[in-house]
C-alpha cells in the first residue's frame, strides 16, 4: 500500500557521505584503489575523484610516506611520496 506520509526535511545520506562517515569514525584517511600497485587513493574529504560512485575495488586506508616496501619496477611511486595503502605503519 502507498505510504501517504510528507516527507521529512532531512536528506538521506548520500553513499560518499556514508564512506566517508565511516573512514573517519574508525580512524582511516581514505581510500586506496587498485591495491596491487597503490595507485589510486582519495581523501575522506575528496571521496570519489575518478567520478566513480564507491568502487567494490576500494579500500580503506591510511595517508602516508611510501617506503621502499611500497615500491617495486612496475609502480610510479617513489620512497616518500605520499600514498594511501591499507598498512598504516610506515
Amino acid at each position: 500500500m502507498y505510504n501517504n506520509r510528507k516527507p521529512t526535511a532531512v536528506e538521506p545520506p548520500t553513499v560518499r557521505a556514508i564512506v566517508a562517515l565511516y573512514l573517519r569514525e574508525h580512524g582511516y584517511d581514505g581510500l586506496a584503489g587498485d591495491v596491487g600497485c597503490l595507485a589510486c587513493g582519495c581523501a575522506t574529504d575528496g571521496l570519489f575523484p575518478c567520478g566513480s560512485t564507491a568502487s567494490g575495488d576500494c579500500i580503506a586506508a591510511y595517508h602516508r610516506p611510501a617506503t621502499q616496501e611500497d615500491v617495486d619496477e612496475g609502480m610510479a611511486n617513489e620512497v616518500g611520496r605520499m600514498i594511501f595503502s591499507p598498512k598504516k605503519e610506515w
